[in-house]
């Protein structure tokens, strides 16, 4: 029925069928993860790209939930399609989607080999820093921090080349600590 659902040209039924898969995803008995999980994967990774921006939002929220329910498995298997996606959808045109998409590489990326996530470091950072420096939303700034912290934490010793790029950007958000709305987010720089 999940299948059936996301064939339905409305974002109505493509919701439902994602928020369905969110929700019981993590039921899935181990003996049946190889098999059912990549078709999943595939079925979510084609919904990012979906036009309604619910969709794409449900969907964040399904990556983000499996990452959590079967780690370190779908870690080990898709670390380049979901990177590559969750970079992709970090800069959709809806501030939501951009920080659901952090949230859901924040949800990945703890999990993920050192080896997996080096190839990606580079593109990731860069977003982020783009997103602390530029956007007006605070939850995709909270996010991107988090991700920076998530991203330091997995490639350790690596992380340093960015120290230089990083570190002002992260002392300005902790600056703005004064405004009330921005305290979590200076909170967050610390962590980072």
């Amino acid at each position: 029925r999940v299948t059936e659902y996301l064939m339905k040209t409305t974002w109505e039924h493509k919701y439902v069928a994602i928020m369905s898969i969110a929700q019981t995803i993590e039921y899935l008995p181990e003996d049946e993860i190889e098999e059912q999980l990549e078709q999943v994967i595939s079925m979510l990774l084609q919904a990012l790209l979906d036009q309604d921006v619910r969709v794409r939002y449900a969907t964040c929220q399904a990556i983000g939930q499996i990452s959590l329910d079967h780690q370190p498995y779908v870690q080990r298997e898709y670390p380049g399609e979901l990177i590559t996606a969750l970079i992709n959808t970090m800069n959709d045109l809806h501030l939501r989607v951009q920080s659901h998409a952090t949230a859901a590489f924040v949800n990945f990326a703890e999990e993920v080999d050192k080896e997996a996530m080096l190839p990606y470091a580079d593109m990731v950072i860069d977003i982020l820093l783009q997103k602390l420096s530029s956007s007006n939303y605070l939850l995709v700034r909270e996010q991107a921090v988090t991700a920076i912290a998530v991203i330091a934490g997995v490639i350790e010793d690596e992380f340093l080349k960015y120290y230089s790029t990083v570190v002002p950007i992260m002392k300005n958000v902790i600056q703005k600590k004064n405004l009330k709305e921005e305290r979590t987010g200076s909170g967050k720089g610390m962590e980072g």
